[in-house]
């Protein structure tokens, strides 16, 4: 499944390996939307970035979890649309 292209536009801050690993991310379910929170925990950091892509590939939804809610039930943002909408 292809990328978004809000997603796509946000890997161009990142080197090319690190874009690379956001494809090992291709069978995990809600693909574009734990790939914007990837994005977004990640803070432009490649080396977060491929350390939330591993967590996102033991548990997709621990990663949805830590950029979308305050550390308990309270929903912050939500990734399901566009990073530009944030």
């Amino acid at each position: 499944m292809p990328l978004p292209p809000d997603v796509e536009r946000a890997l161009l801050a990142y080197p090319e390996a690190a874009r690379s690993e956001l494809a090992r991310l291709e069978d995990v379910p809600e693909l574009a939307r734990v790939a914007r929170c990837v994005l977004y925990l990640a803070g432009g950091d490649p080396e977060k970035l491929v350390q939330l892509v591993v967590a996102a590939r033991t548990d997709y939804r621990d990663v949805i979890w830590w950029a979308e809610y305050d550390g308990g039930e309270t929903c912050l943002r939500s990734f399901m649309g566009p990073l530009d909408d944030l």
